[in-house]
């Protein structure tokens, strides 16, 4: 939900936020107050993909209407927040001032309006992000046990294929693949509880050569490329992968990179490159023409509950609360 603008109290903390946007000049209180919620959404939508196009579809805008509201929020600021090129889009030293201060008034909002709403007996729902099997696999016992303690709660479940959209607040918690110790440059802001972790395993064709072993090991691995999520999904993940492939003396060749589970199993069944993956894909994604073997020095994987430091609210609370019984020893 948005909120059309930003007063009284709210305005002069907002003023705080935002003072010395260029020149090292103070905005006034009105221009403050008069800041909309959604246009500030839709800046930081450009501001994260650098891309007008992209950012309307994540709008459900037109690319035009976009770029009209863009330079009116310039014009109100006066100041210029993006460079255009034809073929790029660049921030502005105001620009990233704006993206970085923008990104936790957002949050606040959206806590406000929910904590507010929850106060009145308003019913809010809980959404909840689900990144790959690790919201497959363990949201139904959550989303069991949290209804039996709050019968009347809704949830609306979104899938997330990274950070971003936590980080963005479009979801208030997600169960996602998150290691509080080895991802912290994609989780500043965020609160992570690992639930469980568990070994991983190879999938790989069913003629591969060595998809009849009984278990392998990282060093088995070295002729064979791999299938790898992009990139610029989760760098942090590509660095701790490489340097993974490096410590066991493999190339790190890449076949090729996939962000879509299903074409992930469609190019591992065709014999495109094997991938490693958790344990638990081995059930959940059991199909004819793969095959999963055990690699037993494979760093095991995470599985979490995380969420916005800035955004916690009674509700998600209760569902990291359920999450942690419905998990109660699988992390250790």
């Amino acid at each position: 939900m948005d909120m059309p603008s930003i007063v009284g109290v709210e305005a002069a903390r907002v003023q705080d936020r935002f003072r010395t946007i260029h020149t090292g000049a103070a905005m006034d209180l009105a221009t403050v107050a008069e800041l909309d919620l959604r246009r500030l959404r839709q800046f930081v939508a450009v501001a994260e993909e650098l891309h007008f196009t992209r950012a309307a579809e994540r709008l459900h805008l037109s690319q035009p209407a976009l770029s009209a509201r863009i330079r009116e929020l310039e014009e109100r600021l006066g100041v210029r927040l993006l460079e255009r090129t034809s073929r790029s889009v660049a921030l502005t030293d105001a620009g990233a001032l704006l993206l970085e201060r923008a990104r936790p008034l957002l949050l606040d909002a959206e806590a406000t309006l929910a904590a507010v709403r929850g106060a009145g007996g308003i019913a809010v729902p809980l959404r909840v992000g689900l990144m790959g099997t690790a919201g497959a696999v363990l949201f139904p016992p959550i989303r069991e046990r949290l209804l039996a303690e709050r019968p009347g709660l809704q949830i609306e479940v979104r899938v997330l294929q990274g950070a971003a959209g936590l980080l963005r607040g479009e979801v208030d918690v997600a169960l996602c693949r998150l290691d509080p110790d080895l991802d912290g440059e994609v989780t500043a802001g965020l609160r992570i509880v690992v639930l469980d972790r568990e070994p991983r395993v190879l999938a790989l064709a069913s003629g591969h050569r060595l998809a009849d072993r009984g278990s392998l090991t990282m060093a088995d691995l070295v002729d064979e490329a791999f299938l790898t999520q992009p990139e610029a999904a989760n760098p942090a993940w590509r660095d701790r992968w490489l340097a993974e492939q490096r410590r066991h003396g493999l190339p790190g060749r890449i076949a090729a990179e996939v962000g879509d589970a299903e074409e992930l199993l469609a190019l591992v069944s065709s014999g495109a490159g094997v991938c490693l993956v958790p344990r638990t894909a081995a059930t959940h994604h059991a199909r004819p023409g793969i095959a999963y073997v055990p690699v037993r020095d494979a760093e095991p994987t995470v599985t979490s509950v995380a969420w916005h430091e800035r955004a916690e609210t009674a509700l998600v609370r209760a569902f990291v609360a359920a999450a942690r019984a419905a998990t109660a020893g699988r992390a250790a």
